[in-house]
């Protein structure tokens, strides 16, 4: 196996299994079924980013840190489903950290229109993240929920469908 493919499908068990344990811990939570589908399309936008730039990033130590940092915020995430402040409290993390991959790439491999482009999107999850996670802590947590997953999916059409983002 391929450190790529590794690196792929070692990253999609631990996200989707730790999803999974996440959703059956919170399984009453009103919150649940917005966050699931957010989740579930973080996955996907994840799948599809993993396999584009790992075929083309270098593996430096600022590489390999931040991989940890988003890998850290993914379980966190995944093991806070249903609950409100911890899971957008880790969406922003996870968020803040995405960007920074890509910037630190800029120098380092030849696809600076893709990388610019991804990291202005990453950046549009950072500010509805930020976002969501002031509308909870006013006391919103279910409408904050809705808006994540409704908001992420309209991008998700965009970005996946409309205007794929990844493709070299």
């Amino acid at each position: 196996m391929t450190a790529h493919a590794i690196k792929l499908w070692g990253g999609m068990v631990i996200f989707v299994a730790v999803g999974l344990v996440g959703a059956h811990a919170s399984f009453s939570s009103p919150l649940l079924l917005p966050e699931g589908l957010f989740y579930v399309l973080l996955l996907v936008h994840t799948y599809l980013s993993i396999d584009l730039f790992s075929r083309i990033e270098t593996r430096t130590f600022d590489q390999v840190a931040i991989d940890v940092l988003l890998c850290a915020s993914y379980i966190g995430l995944g093991l806070s489903m249903g609950t409100s402040l911890t899971f957008f409290f880790a969406n922003v993390c996870l968020f803040v950290a995405a960007p920074l991959k890509y910037a630190f790439l800029l120098e380092k491999i030849p696809y600076a229109a893709l990388l610019r482009r991804k990291i202005l999107v990453d950046l549009s999850g950072t500010v509805l993240a930020v976002g969501t996670l002031g509308i909870a802590l006013m006391g919103y947590p279910v409408f904050a929920a809705w808006t994540q997953a409704v908001l992420f999916g309209l991008a998700s059409v965009r970005y996946l469908i409309t205007h794929p983002l990844y493709r070299v």
